[in-house]
């Protein structure tokens, strides 16, 4: 008796929650269109995100199916063409559990899109494990996580570039049941399958706030959501079957499908009443409250901190390219490593292609990024710097950042082919005449960037509009110091030239380094004691080349044009170099050799 009552309970209970969810799923009623939009959704192959996907094909969006089985993504790609008529259905690999993949990923999205409507961050996974990824993380944190952080934010600029666009993260009612601990961010300490599954949707929901903060004013919104409990085949990768086969029964009858788990996913995608909406927590269709701890300010501000040391991502440069000149090694050679690192296709311009050819190597390989080339430009010859330019314009479509990085002293008193004095002309002339050719590219590219290496040399230089090429007079540290003063002056009187076309152009001293520029020094005894005095006492090149990094990538310079920096920050160079007048002049005559 007692045993049919219990059961007649648990049948009541079964049915009272089957009808509790079909009256409380909210449906996204909205009919907007979706054509001439481009939208990726990870995990579109199957569940939720095959329904979302296949909801926006029907809406006539081009949709990219983003994951990790090629072989399901291509069937489930060949069924939403069937089933919507859309042959704008196209599917890309990324494996969400490998950063370089994510990488890649996004460097082809980047390529190949010139829009971005919408990102869904919907793949995950439950049970994965207790093991590492290849790149040191928690195996369920990468996957639900750290990987989709690491993809929107490479897809940012793209993002930003289509708004209005929407970023939706797909969580969890889960999150509540999570524990924040920011000494075990990476399940490290203690584990178990529901607390890395919990803990990676409260962080989920966490940098949903803060980047809706940072993102403020761009219009992209970002909102999370739970699109309810589903039977999906997201406990496929339980591996007790009896388990998996129970939840999977049980939530297959008392809970939503996967067309009816994608409706709040769909309704912010499309529904114009979230047109401003960001920050927020959605379940059926409408906002809902998260945890206390997903609405905390100061933890998301932290934990975004924390995940980008994570994925070692910083202000990135994907679907961006950099010229560096003299990349091959020092200051140069470390510019144009932590460009790649960021993302950006990198260009080093050098003399020597041997040694081009070696650093471009051991760049690909500490970085991973592959889309790092050399092309030969001698600083020496004009012929060789007008080659070099026209080869810029045929292979490349754009520039946003020209770094004039090659230098160097201790070259002698000889004339170039050009017959110039030839530290003028390296450190000088054909930086000018470089940096005056590709001003066109770098316009169409625009917000674009130049920045010019000086020296706080420059304080000595001399300037004498009759002897600027130095035929009077040679005195080795004159020829540094003014043709350092002259990057300056021209840095000046170009940064009026451009104002208005959104190309800034900076000058910096990068500070004394152990570098090869001493390397020409033909005396044995002076070069060896300069150059270990410079290596013992002053900047390593890493250390060197940070203030021509913040000028290319830091916003707090976007707008600034026409000054000079040092350690990071703006300073003051000589009164000559602020001569208005005199940068005028300095340009006319040098226009003329």
């Amino acid at each position: 008796m007692y045993f049919l009552l219990f059961i007649c309970v648990i049948l009541l209970f079964v049915f009272g929650m089957k009808i509790y969810q079909k009256l409380t799923c909210g449906i996204c009623n909205c009919s907007a269109h979706m054509v001439g939009k481009v939208v990726i959704i990870t995990g579109g192959n199957c569940g939720i995100g095959f329904e979302i996907a296949k909801d926006l094909a029907a809406r006539g969006a081009r949709v990219i199916i983003a994951c990790r089985s090629v072989r399901r993504a291509s069937e489930a790609t060949e069924e939403i063409i069937k089933c919507t008529g859309n042959s704008n259905v196209v599917h890309r690999h990324v494996d969400l559990a490998s950063f370089r993949s994510v990488r890649d990923f996004c460097e082809k999205i980047c390529k190949t899109e010139e829009r971005l409507d919408l990102l869904i961050n919907n793949a995950g996974a439950g049970g994965l494990g207790n093991y590492k990824t290849e790149d040191g993380n928690h195996i369920g944190m990468q996957v639900n996580y750290f990987g989709p952080f690491l993809l929107t934010c490479l897809l940012l600029p793209l993002l930003k570039s289509s708004a209005p666009s929407r970023i939706i993260n797909v969580s969890s009612m889960l999150h509540k049941y999570a524990e924040m601990d920011f000494e075990n961010l990476n399940m490290e300490k203690y584990w178990s399958d529901y607390l890395v599954y919990a803990n990676s949707k409260l962080y989920l929901n966490l940098v949903t706030l803060e980047l809706s903060r940072r993102l403020k004013g761009t219009r992209v919104t970002v909102n999370a959501v739970h699109p309810g409990v589903s039977a999906t085949k997201f406990y496929r990768n339980i591996k007790n079957s009896v388990l998996r086969s129970v939840l999977s029964a049980v939530i297959g009858f008392i809970y939503q499908s996967p067309r009816e788990a994608a409706q709040t996913p769909i309704y912010l995608s499309v529904s114009p009443e979230v047109n401003d909406v960001s920050g927020k927590y959605f379940c059926d269709c409408r906002e809902k409250k998260p945890s206390r701890i997903s609405q905390d300010a100061e933890i998301a501000k932290k934990l975004w901190i924390e995940t980008e040391k994570i994925v070692k991502f910083s202000a990135h440069l994907v679907g961006k390219v950099a010229i560096v000149t003299g990349g091959n090694s020092g200051i140069g050679f470390e510019i144009a490593k932590d460009l790649a690192a960021r993302g950006a296709r990198v260009i080093i311009a050098c003399r020597s292609v041997i040694r081009a050819s070696e650093a471009t190597e051991e760049i690909i390989k500490s970085t991973g990024n592959r889309n790092v080339i050399y092309q030969q430009v001698d600083f020496a010859s004009f012929p060789s710097v007008r080659a070099f330019c026209e080869k810029i314009y045929t292979t490349e479509k754009r520039i946003d950042l020209l770094i004039n990085n090659a230098g160097a002293g201790g070259l002698g008193n000889y004339k170039s082919e050009d017959g110039n004095q030839i530290t003028i002309q390296v450190n000088f002339f054909s930086p000018f005449l470089l940096t005056c050719l590709l001003i066109p590219l770098l316009k169409s590219s625009a917000p674009s960037r130049i920045i010019n290496v000086s020296s706080t040399l420059h304080r000595y230089g001399k300037l004498d509009l009759d002897n600027f090429n130095m035929e009077k007079y040679c005195a080795e540290y004159l020829l540094y110091a003014n043709s350092k003063l002259y990057v300056n002056l021209m840095t000046l009187e170009l940064s009026r030239r451009l104002k208005g076309s959104q190309v800034t152009v900076n000058a910096n001293h990068p500070g004394i380094s152990a570098t090869n520029i001493f390397s020409r020094i033909k005396n044995d005894f002076i070069r060896s004691t300069v150059e270990a005095i410079i290596g013992f006492v002053f900047k390593s090149p890493w250390e060197a080349a940070q203030t021509s990094l913040y000028l290319a990538v830091s916003p707090d310079v976007k707008d600034v044009s026409g000054k000079y920096f040092s350690n990071c920050r703006e300073e003051t160079p000589s009164r000559l170099s602020q001569d208005t007048e005199l940068a005028k002049k300095l340009w006319i005559k040098t226009e003329k050799i």
